[in-house]
């Protein structure tokens, strides 16, 4: 789960206010402006104006399918928009940035006639061009309940797709190598890995802390993963140190082998990647990852071997 980049990225966490009056996604609280914009353009019916809180190429995955691109994304929110619904509130769990990239989870509330649907969303912005845009959004379904009922339930039931995510709970800790490539010398390291199941159990969060490496003592990686109901698919986003990512998907374990496919991103370039997981019983698993390069070949980027030490 880690990449080509090697800088630090500290994330510190914004706190909650809402106030609905338009503000610049340019300011250094770009979960807290963003949820704010969003809430006022959304209950105005400005459909131009939550369009434009996401980048041009930007991805939205949701209940009702996958969504790429603004003219794509704009018919999703004018859908709900002709439901007559009415978005009540924006609840976030955890709000990180760092440079030119952030993140936020949390819950959300939607009044349609009498029902209030229940939402949990991932949002991941990049700083581009001096504001902040939505690069990546998850809005999955949480259920549905009357309105003397309103208030979100703490204790959703952790679907059953969800034990691929589960497997990996607890703290473990990996020793590997990043092998020698065109933009990268050889690198034996040691990580301690931590994950974690958040929004009522339906989210892996994780993060990566070095602790024998050329970064060791800092921080390298944060994702997030959960069961794309729609696609049928487990998917993975790795935000890695210095603005690099990794999208991933998967169908789930086969036998005792989990097998990640997608890309790399970092800058321009959109690298295919393979990362295989092999469990080794219950307490230990051995992880491979290969990375195609811009000439078609693909090599052996990374390998690790890591062992489970505390829940």
């Amino acid at each position: 789960m880690r990449n080509v980049a090697a800088l630090l990225l500290i994330f510190s966490l914004n706190t909650w206010a809402q106030q609905p009056e338009a503000r610049s996604l340019s300011g250094p609280e770009p979960g807290l402006q963003l949820r704010q914009e969003f809430l006022r353009a959304y209950n105005a019916k400005d459909v131009d104006a939550v369009v434009a809180l996401y980048a041009e190429d930007a991805t939205l995955v949701s209940d009702g399918g996958t969504f790429r691109g603004r003219e794509e994304i704009r018919k999703w929110v004018k859908s709900g928009l002709d439901q007559g619904s009415r978005l009540e509130a924006i609840e976030p769990s955890v709000e990180k940035s760092s440079g030119t990239l952030a993140y936020g989870t949390g819950r959300t509330r939607r009044l349609v006639g009498s029902v209030v649907h229940l939402g949990q969303y991932l949002i991941v912005m990049e700083k581009i061009g001096g504001e902040w845009k939505i690069v990546q959004h998850f809005s999955l379904s949480a259920g549905e309940t009357p309105v003397v009922n309103a208030a979100p339930s703490a204790t959703s039931t952790l679907p059953n797709q969800l034990s691929v995510e589960k497997w990996f709970v607890g703290e473990w800790i990996c020793e590997g190598e990043q092998h020698v490539s065109p933009k990268a010398v050889a690198v034996q390291f040691t990580d301690k890995f931590t994950f974690r199941m958040a929004l009522d159990g339906s989210w892996l969060t994780y993060h990566i802390d070095q602790t024998k490496g050329p970064l060791r003592g800092k921080r390298t990686l944060v994702g997030w993963g959960t069961w794309d109901a729609n696609a049928k698919l487990h998917i993975r986003r790795d935000m890695n140190i210095g603005g690099s990512r990794v999208d991933v998907t998967t169908p789930g374990w086969e036998g005792d082998t989990l097998v990640f496919t997608g890309y790399m991103i970092t800058g321009d370039e959109r690298l295919p990647i393979r990362q295989t997981f092999t469990k080794k019983g219950d307490v230990a698993y051995d992880c491979t990852l290969v990375v195609t390069g811009a000439e078609g070949k693909p090599m052996k980027w990374e390998e690790e071997s890591c062992r489970k030490v505390g829940k």
